[in-house]
C-alpha cells in the first residue's frame, strides 16, 4: 500500500484507474487496524510505519496553506480570495480534481454574527456553473476547521474563474446568502485525450530517419536553425526573426513518401517555456512546390497541443511550404516556429 501512496501523491492524481485509491486504502488499512492501534501483517513493527506513512499521504509535498483541508497539497498553485476585502474568503488548488475549499470569514462579519455563524450550505461554481453544494450543519455555529471542501473532475487545461455562494441562517425562518470574490485558477495536470497520440507521434512521422533538407526565410539567434523542425525532438524548434514579416519553412525529402496528415507543433510545449514565445493562428500549406495559393490551417489555440490536419486524400509529397500567414504577438521573448513538423499515413 505505500508502494500505492508514492504513486498516487507523486502523480498527484486522486484515482488510480477507477478506484479512488487513497479512500480504499484507508478503508482497508482502517479494517486490518488492531486494538492496541497498531497493524501486523508480518512479524514485525515495519506494518506500523508503513501503514502510517500511507495514512499521512507522505510522499506528497506540503504547502502549510493546506491546513485543515483534510489534504496533503503538492506542487500543483493554491490561489486565494483576498481576505481583506468581502465576507467570504476562498482558496482553490490547480489540480485535477480541482479543490475547492473555505479559507473562513471576515473577522468584523462574523462579529455581527455575534460569533456565531450557522451555515446552511455552500454552493462551488466554476465558470458560473454550479459544480458541488456542500452541506453545512445549521445547528451550530460555524468554526474554522469547517472547511467545506469539494473535488471537481475538470476535462482540460486551462484558467477556471471560481466562486462560492454561502447560505447562512438568519433566524428560524430566514436565511441570507453572501458570494465569495472571483478568483482564477490555473489547470495543467489534466491528462487529455490528445497527449497520448502526442507523446507518441514521433514513431509515426514519416519524416524520421529521412534525409530532409530545411530551409527558412530567417531564424531567431543560433539556437532556432530550420532543421530543428525535423529533428525528431519536441523541445527544438526552428523560430523565424522578429523582423521577418513573411515568414516561412521549407521541408524537401529525398524521396517521396505517401501520407494522408500533417502535425504541425509549435514552441513553448514546455513549462518553462510558457508565455516566451508568440502563437500562430494561421499558416498556409503548398504542396510539391505549386505556385497558386494552398491549404490555409488554422492552428489549435495555445502552445502544448499539435495541430493535426487531415489532408482528405493520401498523396505523395516530396515538397512542403509552410507560410505563416497569422501570429499573436503574446510572447515575451518574441517570434514563433515549429517545435516538430509531422508527415503521418492515418489508417
Amino acid at each position: 500500500l505505500y508502494g500505492l501512496e508514492r504513486v498516487g501523491s507523486l502523480l498527484e492524481t486522486e484515482r488510480i484507474g477507477d478506484h479512488p485509491w487513497y479512500l480504499d486504502g484507508a478503508k482497508h488499512l482502517l479494517s486490518q487496524q488492531k486494538d492496541l492501534g497498531h497493524w501486523k501483517f508480518n512479524e514485525d513493527q515495519s506494518d506500523t510505519c508503513l501503514s502510517l506513512l500511507f495514512y499521512s499521504r507522505a510522499s506528497a509535498a506540503k504547502t502549510g496553506q493546506g491546513v485543515g483541508t483534510g489534504l496533503a497539497l503538492g506542487a500543483a498553485p493554491v490561489v486565494g480570495s483576498d481576505d481583506s476585502i468581502g465576507e467570504v474568503h476562498i482558496r482553490a488548488r490547480g489540480s485535477d480534481p480541482l479543490i475547492l475549499w473555505l479559507e473562513g470569514f471576515d473577522d468584523a462579519f462574523l462579529e455581527e454574527y455575534g460569533n456565531d455563524l450557522r451555515v446552511v450550505e455552500i454552493e462551488w461554481m466554476v465558470e458560473d456553473a454550479v459544480v458541488a453544494t456542500v452541506a453545512g450543519d445549521p445547528d451550530r455555529a460555524w468554526s474554522p476547521g469547517d472547511r467545506f471542501t469539494a473535488r471537481v473532475e475538470i476535462e482540460e487545461n486551462g484558467p477556471y474563474e471560481v466562486q462560492a455562494r454561502v447560505l447562512v441562517r438568519e433566524g428560524p425562518q430566514a436565511e441570507s446568502e453572501y458570494s465569495s470574490q472571483r478568483i482564477t485558477v490555473h489547470v495543467d495536470t489534466v491528462l487529455e485525450d490528445w497527449m497520448e497520440s502526442a507523446a507518441t507521434q514521433n514513431s509515426r512521422n514519416f519524416l524520421r530517419g529521412r534525409r530532409v533538407t530545411a530551409t527558412a526565410t530567417s531564424q531567431r539567434g543560433t539556437d532556432s536553425p530550420a532543421g530543428n523542425a525535423v529533428d525528431g525532438l519536441e523541445w527544438t524548434r526552428w523560430a523565424f526573426a522578429k523582423d521577418d514579416v513573411v515568414p516561412a519553412l521549407t521541408l524537401t525529402l529525398d524521396r517521396s513518401v505517401r501520407c494522408n496528415r500533417l502535425v504541425l507543433g509549435q514552441p513553448g510545449g514546455r513549462a518553462q517555456d510558457s508565455g516566451g514565445w508568440d502563437q500562430i493562428r494561421k499558416v498556409e500549406v503548398r504542396w510539391n512546390g505549386a505556385k497558386k495559393v494552398g491549404t490555409v490551417i488554422e492552428m489549435v489555440p495555445g502552445q502544448m497541443r499539435p495541430t493535426v490536419f487531415d489532408m482528405g486524400v493520401t498523396k505523395k509529397v516530396r515538397r512542403i511550404e509552410l507560410r505563416i500567414l497569422e501570429w499573436d504577438k503574446v510572447g515575451s521573448w518574441g517570434g514563433a516556429g515549429f517545435s516538430e513538423v509531422s508527415l503521418e499515413l492515418a489508417r
